[in-house]
């Protein structure tokens, strides 16, 4: 709720500015001279979003590889080992590039009915295999899951000592950025069909309520069925040979693949706008496109994961793009717009939740960096 209620105030700060952007509404309410700021943290998180993107489309293509049995394919006469390495240059030059190189990304947003049928199939899934007990105990996937995880035991849910508050700072710290799309509000409030406030915000809460359903059911149906044996990426627990587990790998391949772009145009949007070249031609926007996919593949490639330093960065970074940078600009476009108007109207709820907010998103960034640190560091979240 709170997230969603930060993304409407990006909105209404645009409305009464007539910023276009995320860094446009920052230059308009704080100043042109620290517009850097926002617009830097964006290309980051955006950076980091689209590298978690590939990172997924590896994994959950090797689990498809390895249930179709298929380890190589010949190509003009000569055999390519499907090795994640190869799996990731591929699914960039052939998958990722010609969606990123789209004059405009219109059509995606078709596409996109796809992905949300797709997340929506992985929820059905996730719960009919708990419900059935399908990895417990005498299970029919149970003795399979166990000898590819190279397992002997189930792994406790919970500490036999009981459960430790100081782990949750954990999940606390993931949530924290979790809903991040906010340097989008701008964008989704010019393209909104009959654009209203009301409609707008209908939309936004609606939107991030069925987010947080699903994160739920994600969560709770993950946990309970695999307990202290599960991934990061939940789906790489569910057995190979477990066919609508391959489904669920595919139909979350192509969320993600047709979700790409999007989170691309954002990065592209923001690294233009660092770099002052707002009038880039389409073959500067190319170039960016191939740069980009070059930079993310290649990383990919040699990180299994994000690594203590991007996430570092992104817990302390994500918070403050959520909740305290669009509560700020909030209040400075308030302030700006009764005094423009010689108005003696009151500053307004919003305007004191807004303040609320920016103590608020201090404090989650400098827990979620924390929390970052005690793991990398320590055993106290181990």
């Amino acid at each position: 709720v709170v997230a969603a209620y930060s993304f409407v105030l990006i909105a209404r700060t645009c409305e009464m500015t007539g910023a276009t952007s995320y860094s446009d509404a920052w230059s308009k309410t704080v100043g042109e001279s620290t517009a850097w700021i926002p617009t830097l943290i964006v290309v980051f998180k955006t950076w980091s979003a689209c590298l978690i993107y590939s990172i997924i489309i590896a994994d959950l293509t090797v689990d498809l590889c390895t249930t179709a049995g298929v380890k190589s394919l010949v190509v003009a006469g000569s055999e390519i080992a499907l090795s994640r390495t190869n799996i990731i240059l591929a699914s960039h030059i052939f998958g990722l590039l010609p969606l990123c190189l789209l004059r405009s990304f219109t059509v995606l947003s078709y596409a996109s009915f796809v992905g949300i049928g797709g997340i929506l199939f992985v929820a059905a899934f996730m719960c009919q295999r708990f419900f059935e007990g399908a990895y417990a105990p005498g299970g029919i996937y149970f003795a399979a899951v166990m000898a590819e995880q190279g397992k002997s035991h189930v792994v406790s849910s919970f500490n036999v000592m009981g459960t430790s508050l100081i782990k949750g700072l954990v999940l606390v710290s993931t949530l924290t950025s979790s809903y991040l799309c906010h340097y989008n509000s701008p964008k989704f409030l010019s393209e909104l069909k009959d654009a209203t406030t009301a409609r707008f915000n209908t939309l936004t809460y609606s939107s991030f309520g069925l987010a947080f359903v699903l994160n739920a059911i994600f969560m709770v149906t993950g946990f309970l069925t695999f307990g202290g044996m599960s991934n990061g990426l939940i789906l790489n627990n569910y057995a190979t040979s477990d066919s609508l587990a391959t489904a669920s790998r595919g139909a979350i391949a192509a969320s993600i693949l047709l979700g790409f772009p999007i989170t691309f145009e954002g990065f592209r949007g923001a690294f233009l706008e660092l770099t002052k070249n707002k009038a880039a031609t389409q073959q500067q926007k190319d170039l960016i496109a191939v740069g980009f996919l070059a930079a993310c593949g290649g990383t990919a490639m040699v990180l299994s994961d994000l690594g203590a330093v991007v996430s570092f960065f992104g817990a302390l970074l994500g918070s403050m793009v959520i909740y305290t940078i669009p509560a700020y600009m909030y209040r400075k476009a308030r302030k700006a717009e009764l005094a423009a108007s010689g108005s003696k109207e009151p500053l307004g709820m919003d305007y004191h939740i807004a303040g609320g907010l920016i103590p608020m998103g201090s404090f989650l960034a400098i827990l979620g960096a924390a929390v970052v640190v005690l793991k990398a560091c320590t055993n106290v979240l181990k």
